[in-house]
């Protein structure tokens, strides 16, 4: 058996020091942990694309013949579609009317949707990638998927030849619909995995992970696991997260044990990540303003309430995490010094990522990269003032604020999206009021005035 040493430097400012020192090392003789290894070259057939993971112990190369792929099992890894002109065909879901938006219930199938479709139900939910955002992100663009796609079906068909066909660009129509795992190609914080709702079509650059119902809050665990992760870096260089990586990253089969807490942990991530986003007014699980719902009786005092709760919010995240990296790397058998190289290697790669794409395309187009400049208080006070406009216009349900109408519970992270955040003012039927409904304690006045 023939080996090559490697020297893994990527961490190192000063990289010819640090290679001179490590040479003169191995000269002597001497071990350099973490900076030389010694690797036979044909253990990298075991990884797709043989690539040169030297840095990774040959137990982690030997996962990739030894654990079946994700594409097995009744998983599938599939691509959505490409507008071609997302200016015609997308909108944001509060840009429409919520009548013309798809939405149903856990019982509704794929078939039932697609029917709503040929019924006036022209928008549905649309899962385009985004911002790095693990477990939860809320679906904030919708597309027109009419009569089951027929304006854009005939759309895709002349973009680039007369003869050509519409599935050329729309693809994986059969499986729209369905609830699943989604991500975004490219990010500069790195791979991660949230759940894609019930209703929802997908696009090619919002890619998504399908498996049994009662598989899906568990792989969600695993798949945004630090050993999934770097499983996924292995095989890749600089570049998108393919649909091709994450079918062929391996999968351990213990992850349906139900004595590891994987599925409730992945829920209790989902309804963290919810918490914090659920004073956005944009966001589908709206209700009302943070600052509502802080305690204090000054501004100081329900300011700093807020910020407590948010910390206390991402503390929960970190401690979850934590619990699921231990759990998924005991499943692959991953050990402390194999973590250690892993953790380096995804950590290493962000920096790059961000230093590489600082100009280029990203799937992050929806985020706000500025930053946010003001003070918390003027922030807070900023979305309370939208707030109060939104009650007098009879948007907002004041009655949430107020305390005569119970906030209702978080959405499941896999529940068709409804039409209308639980913040919003609406009917028995979940579409927006038109008028005040009896003994509301507002007086609306829809044009503003």
């Amino acid at each position: 058996m023939t080996h090559t040493l490697f020297f893994r430097l990527l961490s190192h400012e000063e990289k010819g020091a640090v290679l001179a020192e490590a040479v003169a090392a191995v000269r002597e003789g001497k071990a350099v942990p973490g900076i030389v290894h010694s690797v036979d070259p044909t253990s990298f057939r075991q990884i797709p694309g043989a690539p040169f993971a030297y840095w990774v112990s040959e137990r982690v190369r030997r996962l990739f013949t030894e654990l079946p792929p994700f594409e097995s099992d009744g998983r599938a890894v599939r691509v959505g579609l490409q507008t071609s002109d997302d200016f015609r065909f997308v909108r944001t879901w509060w840009e429409v009317p919520p009548q013309k938006i798809l939405t149903g219930t856990p019982a509704t199938t794929p078939e039932e949707y697609r029917r709503m479709t040929f019924e006036g139900k022209r928008w549905a939910p649309f899962a385009k990638g985004g911002a790095y955002s693990p477990y939860y992100a809320d679906l904030h663009l919708v597309v027109n998927w009419e009569r089951d796609g027929e304006e854009m079906k005939a759309w895709a068909g002349s973009v680039y030849a007369s003869n050509s066909h519409w599935s050329r660009n729309l693809r994986s129509v059969d499986v729209y619909f369905r609830p699943g795992l989604t991500w975004s190609l490219r990010t500069q914080q790195g791979f991660n995995m949230r759940a894609c709702p019930h209703g929802a079509v997908f696009a090619n650059k919002g890619p998504v992970a399908f498996a049994n119902a009662d598989d899906l809050q568990s792989l969600l665990a695993l798949t945004n696991s630090i050993a999934f992760r770097g499983l996924v870096a292995l095989q890749m260089t600089f570049g998108s997260y393919e649909v091709g990586v994450v079918q062929r990253s391996r999968v351990p089969k213990a992850y349906r044990d139900s004595n590891e807490n994987l599925a409730p942990l992945a829920a209790a991530c989902v309804e963290a990540k919810q918490a914090l986003g659920r004073p956005d007014e944009t966001s589908h699980i709206f209700t009302a303003p943070a600052l509502i719902g802080g305690s204090g009786s000054t501004l100081e005092e329900r300011v700093a309430s807020c910020l407590a709760q948010v910390a206390q919010g991402q503390q929960q995240l970190a401690e979850n995490q934590a619990q699921i990296d231990g759990i998924v790397l005991r499943m692959y058998d991953i050990d402390a010094e194999d973590r250690r190289a892993i953790e380096e290697s995804l950590r290493v790669d962000r920096v790059r990522e961000a230093n590489e794409t600082e100009n280029a395309e990203t799937d992050e187009d929806d985020e706000d990269e500025q930053g946010d400049d003001e003070g918390d208080a003027q922030r807070f006070g900023r979305d309370v003032i939208s707030y109060a406009y939104g009650c007098a216009v009879g948007r907002w349900d004041v009655r949430l604020a107020t305390g005569q109408r119970v906030v209702p519970r978080m959405p499941g992270p896999f529940n068709s999206l409804p039409v209308c955040s639980p913040g919003m003012l609406t009917g028995s039927d979940g579409l927006p009021l038109g008028e005040a409904p009896p003994g509301y304690p507002l007086r609306i006045d829809p044009d503003g005035t």
